[in-house]
C-alpha cells in the first residue's frame, strides 16, 4: 500500500490499527513492558520509523483523497513519540536520517492548503465536516511531534551547554541542529503559521473546538524553536546588540520579526474580540461588571498564556527587535487591548491559572515600555481605566507583599522612569513612596531570586537603579519642602505685621 500509494484497505487499516495500539503499550513505560531501551532499539533496527514515515506520507498530499483513515494518524503520532521519548540515539537517527524533514514539509503544505474559508463554513460542497476535521488533526500532530522532537534536542543542547569544552562529536550535532533549525524557519514555516494565526481568530470555537488545540500545539512548536536560541544563562536584555547573532543562530528571531511574531498579538486581540462578543450576545455581559464577570474557556486561558510565555522568551533573547515590532502603531493598539483585557479579567477572577497569566502580562509591559519613552507614553492612551492604571490599581498583596512586589514594581518602574507623563499618572493613583522603599531594599539586598525572569535586574538595568531612586524620591520630598517653606513664608508675614 505505501508503495503503490494506493488507499488503504479495511483488512490492511485494522491490522495497521492494531500493531500500532500494541507497539504503544510496548513502549509505555508505565506499562506491562518495563524495558523501553530494548524496545526502541528493537524497533530501530527493524526499520520502524521507515514504515512510520510511510504511513504519514499516506496523507501527505493535499487536495486529494487521503490514502488512509484519520484516526490512523494519532496511532502513527504515539507510535513515533513513544519510540523516541528518552532515546537520544531515536532522535538523533531521526535528525541524521533527514526523515525530520518529510514532518516539517508535510505539515508546510498541510498549513498552506487550511482554507480559512472552508473552516468556517457549516455547509461546504468541497469539503464535508469530517475532512475538516482530518485536516485539522493532521496539523496539530505533525505540530505535536515536530515540537516534542525539538524538545528533545533542546536538551541535548543544554547538556552539550554544560560541558567547558565540546567535543568534535558535540560541534557537529550543535551544526546539524542548528542547520534544521534554520531550514525550519527559511523554508516559510513561520510565515504559514503567522498567515493561520492572522486569519483563525474567529473560528477558535468552530470545528469542534479542534482548533485551539492546533494553535496551542503551533504556539508550543514556536516556543520551542526559540528556546534552541536560549543561552546557558539568561543575562540582562539590555545593551545585547553585538551578541544578537549569538542569541539567534538559526536566524528564528530574525525571520519572526518579518511576520510580526507570526502575528500572535493579531490571533490574540481576535480571540478575546470573539470572545468578548460571544459573553455580550449570549449572556449580556460586559468585561467589567464585577457582578457577572465573564469567563474564559479554559483552551483560551492556554492559548493566551502560551502566546505571552513565547513573548516574553523573545524580550529576553532580543529586547530591541521586541519593543520595536511591539511598537508599530497597529500592534501596539492589539497590545493595549488585550492588556487592558487580562488586567481586568485577572483582577474579577483570581485562579492559578488566572494569576500564572497575570504576572505574563505585567512581565511583557515592563519588557515593552523599559526605557522606550514612545511605548512608555502609549500605555497612557486609550479609554480609561489605562494599562497604567489598572497596573497601580491590583489586589493589595502586590503592593504589600514582597513576593508580589517583586513581580508587578519592576513593571511600574520601566513604565515611568524618565516619563514625566506615566510618573504623573502613576503619582496619582498610588504613593511613589513605595516605589522609592523598593528600590532601597533591592540596592541592599544580595540574595537572587528563585525565579530569573522576574529578577528586578533582569527587567530594568541595573546601572540605572541610583538614578531610579532619586527620580521617584523627590517627588515625595518635593511634598514636604513645599509645606516647610509656607510655613516659613507665614512666619515672615507675622513678623512684618508685628
Amino acid at each position: 500500500t505505501t508503495t503503490r500509494k494506493e488507499p488503504l484497505n479495511t483488512t490492511n487499516f485494522l491490522a495497521c490499527q492494531r500493531i500500532l495500539t500494541e507497539f504503544v503499550k510496548i513502549f509505555d513505560i508505565h506499562g506491562y513492558e518495563k524495558d523501553s531501551p530494548l524496545e526502541q532499539r528493537v524497533f530501530f533496527s527493524l526499520n520502524g520509523y521507515t514504515t512510520l514515515t510511510k504511513l504519514i506520507e499516506l496523507r501527505a498530499e493535499c487536495h486529494k483523497p487521503p490514502l488512509a483513515p484519520e484516526s490512523l494518524i494519532p496511532l502513527t503520532v504515539s507510535v513515533y513519540r513513544a519510540a523516541t521519548t528518552n532515546n537520544l540515539d531515536n532522535a538523533l537517527y531521526i535528525l541524521n536520517n533527514g526523515k525530520i524533514l518529510i514532518l516539517v514539509e508535510s505539515l508546510v503544505r498541510h498549513l498552506t492548503g487550511l482554507k480559512i474559508d472552508d473552516l468556517t463554513t457549516s455547509n461546504n460542497d468541497h469539503q464535508s465536516e469530517s475532512e475538516k476535521l482530518a485536516q485539522i488533526d493532521l496539523v496539530t500532530n505533525l505540530a505535536e511531534i515536530l515540537a516534542s522532537l525539538i524538545t528533545i534536542y533542546n536538551s541535548v543542547m543544554n547538556d552539550i551547554r554544560k560541558h567547558e569544552t565540546g567535543t568534535n562529536e558535540d560541534k557537529l550535532i550543535i551544526s546539524r541542529l542548528t542547520d534544521f533549525i534554520s531550514y525550519m524557519a527559511n523554508i516559510a514555516i513561520l510565515d504559514r503559521i503567522a498567515a493561520f494565526f492572522r486569519s483563525a481568530r474567529a473560528i477558535v470555537n468552530t470545528t469542534k473546538s479542534r482548533i485551539p488545540d492546533m494553535i496551542t500545539h503551533l504556539l508550543n512548536l514556536l516556543q520551542q524553536m526559540i528556546y534552541f536560541s536560549r543561552p546557558k544563562i539568561y543575562l540582562p536584555p539590555f545593551g545585547q546588540s553585538s551578541k544578537k547573532s549569538v542569541n539567534d543562530p538559526a536566524q528564528v528571531l530574525s525571520i519572526m520579526k518579518t511576520t510580526n511574531f507570526c502575528e500572535i498579538f493579531s490571533l490574540l486581540y481576535g480571540i478575546l474580540i470573539h470572545d468578548t462578543d460571544n459573553n455580550n450576545n449570549n449572556n449580556n455581559q460586559t468585561m467589567h461588571d464585577n457582578n457577572s464577570p465573564i469567563t474564559l474557556h479554559e483552551k483560551t486561558l492556554i492559548i493566551l498564556n502560551n502566546s505571552l510565555i513565547l513573548l516574553n522568551t523573545i524580550a529576553i533573547l532580543d529586547l530591541d527587535i521586541f519593543q520595536t515590532i511591539l511598537g508599530e502603531e497597529t500592534i501596539s493598539l492589539q497590545l493595549r487591548h488585550v492588556a487592558n483585557y487580562i488586567l481586568a479579567y485577572c483582577h474579577n477572577q483570581q485562579t492559578t491559572i488566572n494569576d500564572t497569566l497575570l504576572h505574563q502580562i505585567i512581565l511583557l509591559i515592563g519588557y515593552y515600555s523599559v526605557l522606550n519613552q514612545d511605548n512608555q507614553c502609549r500605555l497612557a492612551f486609550g479609554n480609561r481605566p489605562t494599562v497604567l492604571q489598572q497596573l497601580s490599581c491590583l489586589p493589595f498583596r502586590y503592593f504589600v507583599e514582597s513576593k508580589y512586589m517583586d513581580i508587578l514594581f519592576p513593571t511600574l518602574i520601566a513604565c515611568s522612569f524618565d516619563c514625566e507623563a506615566t510618573r504623573t499618572i502613576l503619582q496619582t493613583e498610588m504613593s511613589l513612596d513605595l516605589i522609592v522603599n523598593f528600590i532601597q531594599i533591592k540596592l541592599t539586598e544580595t540574595k537572587m531570586t528563585n525565579e530569573e525572569i522576574f529578577a528586578f535586574y533582569m527587567r530594568f538595568p541595573r546601572d540605572e537603579w541610583n538614578n531610579a531612586l532619586k527620580y521617584y524620591r523627590p517627588i515625595s520630598k518635593l511634598t514636604t519642602n513645599q509645606i516647610e517653606s509656607h510655613d516659613d513664608e507665614e512666619k515672615e508675614n507675622i513678623e512684618i505685621k508685628s
